[in-house]
């Protein structure tokens, strides 16, 4: 009782001294306007009456000797009065500084007083609900599986009620409390589903297995936290920060987390199905073997972050930051990487069938062994990356950029290629059958012992590049430049290579039988007349 009269008698004087303080403010400004009108209306009068007297000397005055002294100017009042001017508003400003000093010490004063009125009152309430909680656990069996309904009832009551008026600081307080009586682990005794926990202070807090499912967490400070095998699913982590916690095995299913801060956070076997991560920060977060299907990752960073055999089918990471990653042997079926940062990223062995790839950068990544089997790459920069026995049927690569790429004995068959650059690929092996390399740039490219069994590369440049004992039987190489070409030993059977350009090509060995020559440009080209016996030149 005694508390009470101090705390009120404590809020009564912050109330009058606010009040003495508005009361004060406006009477110095009434009294200042009424000054000032006085002090204007005084000068006027002085000034009229100075210049009708002689005596005052403010006139022009005449000595005896004929010499006329001319009327005081506004710049002789100037000289005269700048001096006092200044004095007094250096007075008025140093008298108002003073004023707003006692007036943000008197509000800091209330200011203060009301946090230390909060703190008590909010210590009560705590140590009020600590005792009920109690005694529900010893005369109910709170704690218990048989325990009642009922008690569990209001316990849960009593809980979401205090948890409305508590601060961050309370908050962890509280569920702290709970987790060490046990009741929001294991059984959960005391449900906190639709708890508020906006910015609930739990930085480092040890939580194995806590229930905080369907939890308003927004903003909550989870840093470094211990969540492992924790339930929270369907909870709202908007903007929480977890940085550096420990979430192993947690249950985040069909969370929200949007612009969550997970930097450095051990998610090693998390569940993360249909979660929303909007803008989220997951660099460097450890998240293999987890599941990620479904989930909503738009403009996510998960720079330099560990996804090895990560389950991501359809996940959504439209325009997300990947760089460096690891994605080794992940499961990216269906996914949506559409403009994502994937440059130097690791996806060896990584299934990306039917991903969407489409702009894609992909700068010296490593997708050896990846199956890539009907992806859409369409643009994507592949410059540089590694693709060794990548599984690319029907991928769609049109207007992509793989210059010097790496994709020896790639299965590129039925895939689209149409006006790619593959300037210096290493095609060595791959298998092409069947695939469209129309107006493809393969200037320098090494596609020796490459399958390109009827290939479309009409319009395709081929400078240079070296066919050696490729198969072309039934290929379109139509208009295509081959000049100065390693053909040797080529198996061109069948081929159609009308109006082809082949100056300072290499035919020695290669198989022309029926192969189209109509128009055929071999100027300098190092063929044998056996070998051009069995083409047609001819119509």
């Amino acid at each position: 009782m005694a508390q009470r009269r101090w705390q009120e008698v404590n809020r009564r004087v912050g109330r009058g001294v606010t009040s003495a303080l508005t009361i004060l403010r406006q009477r110095t400004s009434g009294r200042r306007l009424l000054l000032l009108g006085l002090a204007g209306v005084a000068a006027v009068a002085l000034t009229w009456a100075g210049y009708s007297q002689a005596w005052t000397g403010f006139g022009e005055r005449v000595w005896v000797e004929g010499q006329v002294e001319p009327a005081k100017t506004l710049w002789d009042w100037l000289k005269l009065l700048i001096v006092p001017a200044a004095l007094l508003v250096s007075v008025l400003w140093l008298q108002r500084a003073e004023q707003r000093a006692w007036q943000e010490i008197a509000t800091q004063a209330i200011t203060a007083e009301g946090e230390r009125a909060r703190a008590v009152e909010q210590t009560q309430a705590l140590q009020s609900y600590f005792d009920r909680i109690s005694t529900l656990m010893v005369s109910h069996g709170l704690r218990a599986a048989e325990s009642s309904g009922e008690a569990r009832t209001v316990a849960r009551a009593r809980t979401l009620t205090l948890l409305r008026r508590l601060d961050s600081e309370g908050k962890g307080v509280l569920v702290r409390f709970l987790y060490e009586a046990e009741l929001i682990n294991g059984q959960t005794a005391v449900s906190l589903r639709m708890a508020d926990l906006r910015t609930a202070a739990l930085s480092w807090a040890y939580l194995r297995g806590v229930n905080l499912r369907e939890v308003n967490l927004f903003q909550a400070n989870l840093l470094g936290a211990d969540l492992s095998r924790a339930n929270l699913s369907r909870s709202f982590l908007d903007g929480a920060n977890l940085a550096e916690a420990v979430l192993l095995g947690a249950n985040l299913s069909q969370s929200y987390l949007r612009r969550a801060d997970l930097r450095r956070a051990a998610m090693v076997g998390a569940n993360l199905r249909e979660a929303n991560l909007n803008g989220a920060g997951l660099s460097l977060t450890q998240l293999r073997r987890g599941d990620l299907r479904g989930a909503q990752m738009n403009q996510v960073n998960l720079s330099g972050a560990d996804m090895s055999q990560a389950v991501v089918n359809g996940a959504d990471l439209q325009s997300s930051d990947l760089r460096t990653a690891t994605l080794r042997r992940a499961l990216m079926i269906k996914v949506s990487l559409y403009r994502a940062e994937l440059a130097g990223a690791s996806l060896v062995e990584a299934g990306l069938g039917d991903a969407n790839l489409c702009r894609a950068n992909l700068t010296g990544a490593d997708l050896s062994g990846a199956i890539l089997s009907r992806a859409c790459l369409v643009r994507a920069t592949l410059n540089n990356a590694i693709l060794y026995q990548a599984e690319m049927p029907q991928a769609d690569l049109r207007g992509s950029q793989l210059v010097k790429a790496r994709l020896r004995e790639a299965d590129l068959r039925e895939s689209t290629l149409d006006r790619a650059n593959l300037r210096a690929a290493d095609l060595r092996a791959a298998k092409l059958g069947q695939a469209s390399l129309q107006g493809a740039n393969l200037e320098r490219a090494d596609l020796s012992g490459a399958y390109l069994m009827v290939a479309n590369l009409r319009g395709a440049r081929l400078v240079e590049a070296n066919l050696r004992g490729a198969n072309l039987r039934g290929a379109d190489l139509q208009a295509a430049d081959l000049r100065s070409a390693d053909l040797r030993g080529a198996n061109l059977a069948e081929a159609n290579l009308g109006h082809a350009n082949l100056q300072q090509a290499n035919l020695e060995g290669a198989n022309l039988r029926q192969a189209v020559l109509l128009t055929a440009d071999l100027t300098g080209a190092q063929v044998q007349p056996d070998q051009l016996a069995l083409a047609q030149l001819e119509r």
